[in-house]
């Protein structure tokens, strides 16, 4: 087993793993990854046998840490991506083999974040054991509300009367990047004044993303009879699911239910897709973790979702 650092002449044949993948999503790329390199020190790694390409595993130094690798500070989740007859012992020994890899290059500790299963074509979840075989550390978990098309659980009473209220103003759902300026205005002004944040994606960045993956963002939007966009979702199409990666709403479209519309039209066109399964509102976690919003996580949770753990280890 051979390991090395990624570099940039291997960039098409990670992509082109990732793309045969039945774990990778298109945020392991690393089209979607160098989008923004200039924020971190990629630290990634490629595993061969012999010439056979086993595994990647997509990580970065720490900003503030150098003795530290995060897989990945660029996306929501890493991990280790294999290939399909890569399973079981397998999987350990590359785990094992990576670890030594960072150690003997001066680094003392990986934070791992594996992927939640309903983001991989299929499911597979050997990581986590080889996790716990390797006596990695829970150290973070985050909670994602999500919707499986095929056991939906009951919608609240409340959610039904927002929704009927987006009817009566016949709101209208748009989809198109069109109306990204307005969209982020709103979201500016959420996250400002809810939670004194910022965006993690500038609007430029959110338009180079849309331009490098047409077929994985979509912007919808809703409008008024007016012409007005008043909320609106930024979604990730992921494999099997469809991920809310920003939801945004303004006063007035609170008040005509405008989620609730939105969440049920894209819900609605869910149903038929054959590849789509899941869709999953996000996490609504704070502090590490550690706070969960209860008030944001019961409004996702009354639609009808369940529910998945983002879990965070570290490795040393």
């Amino acid at each position: 087993m051979n390991i090395e650092f990624y570099t940039e002449d291997k960039l098409s044949i990670w992509d082109s793993f990732v793309a045969k993948s039945h774990k990778a999503t298109f945020q392991h790329s690393r089209t979607f990854l160098n989008y923004h390199r200039d924020r971190f020190i990629d630290r990634s790694v490629i595993v061969y046998d012999g010439n056979k390409l086993l595994a990647i595993f997509p990580a970065a130094e720490t900003p503030y840490n150098s003795e530290q690798v995060v897989s990945h500070i660029g996306s929501t989740y890493g991990g280790l991506i294999c290939d399909a007859s890569v399973y079981g012992n397998n999987t350990i020994e590359i785990l094992q083999a990576i670890v030594n890899f960072y150690q003997d290059n001066g680094y003392k500790e990986i934070v791992y974040k594996a992927t939640p299963s309903i983001y991989h074509s299929t499911t597979d979840e050997d990581e986590v054991y080889a996790l716990f075989r390797l006596n990695a550390r829970l150290n973070r978990v985050d909670i994602n509300a999500v919707v499986d098309k095929y056991a939906r659980l009951k919608v609240s009473s409340q959610r039904k009367r927002s929704y009927k209220k987006a009817i009566k103003a016949s709101l209208t759902v748009q989809e198109g990047f069109e109306n990204i300026e307005a969209f982020y205005s709103i979201l500016l002004s959420n996250l400002e004044s809810k939670h004194g944040a910022k965006p993690v994606h500038t609007i430029d960045e959110l338009k180079e993303l849309k331009q490098l993956f047409p077929n994985d963002i979509y912007l919808w939007s809703v409008i008024t009879t007016e012409g007005q966009v008043i909320a609106g979702v930024l979604f990730f199409f992921i494999n099997q699911t469809m991920h809310a990666q920003y939801i945004t709403s303004s006063p007035n479209g609170y008040d005509l239910g405008a989620l609730d519309f939105l969440f049920e039209s894209a819900l609605s066109f869910i149903e038929p897709q054959e590849k789509l399964r899941y869709f999953a509102f996000g996490t609504s976690n704070e502090e590490q973790g550690k706070i969960l919003n209860q008030t944001l996580y019961r409004f996702k949770r009354q639609f009808g979702a369940g529910s998945v753990a983002h879990q965070f280890y570290s490795l040393v």
